[in-house]
């Protein structure tokens, strides 16, 4: 199963398929005035107008309206739904890298957290300029993916040293 996640700051929707589609936040509008009617819509809404949640609403098979002061963030509620009803599902996320300072950085490390890290290497974050993949420490083998010209590695929490091995260059 793969599954669509959209943040509140996506651009463009990925040309692949995808079996289920969560809005988080202002992306459930982005996925309904795409064409898209999302699974789950789920975050505060405070990025959105009443008008617009209305038509969230309206336009969602399942929405999860949370508090705006909480301990979770509109992202992690909707991880920890996947984990709950899909936990061997793909994903996908889209416009959780831009914006906010504190929100790219919550983002980017949610699937070093315990709780994350069964889905750690099932998650895919893209936007126009980058792919982040995360690999749990042991062999990997990575191979170019178009259109990404460069590939960089940061080691997060792990003891293990970072070796890069037999190099091939197109």
């Amino acid at each position: 199963m793969k599954i669509l996640i959209v943040a509140g700051l996506a651009k463009v929707l990925p040309s692949e398929s995808f079996d289920r589609k969560i809005g988080v936040d202002r992306g459930s509008l982005f996925l309904i005035e795409n064409g898209q009617e999302p699974d789950l819509a789920v975050g505060d809404f405070d990025s959105v107008s009443a008008d617009e949640f209305e038509k969230i609403s309206v336009s969602s098979k399942e929405i999860v309206k949370l508090p705006a002061e909480k301990d979770k963030t509109d992202l992690e509620v909707a991880l920890d739904w996947i984990l709950e009803k899909f936990p061997e599902a793909e994903l996908t996320i889209i416009g959780s890298l831009g914006g906010r300072l504190d929100h790219l950085l919550t983002n980017v490390f949610l699937p070093t957290r315990p709780q994350y890290q069964a889905l750690a290497e099932k998650i895919t974050v893209i936007d126009q300029q980058n792919l982040v993949r995360y690999l749990l420490p042991g062999r990997h083998i990575l191979y170019q993916m178009e259109p990404y010209r460069y590939i960089g590695f940061m080691q997060v929490e792990s003891a293990d040293t970072l070796a890069i091995e037999g190099q091939n260059t197109l």
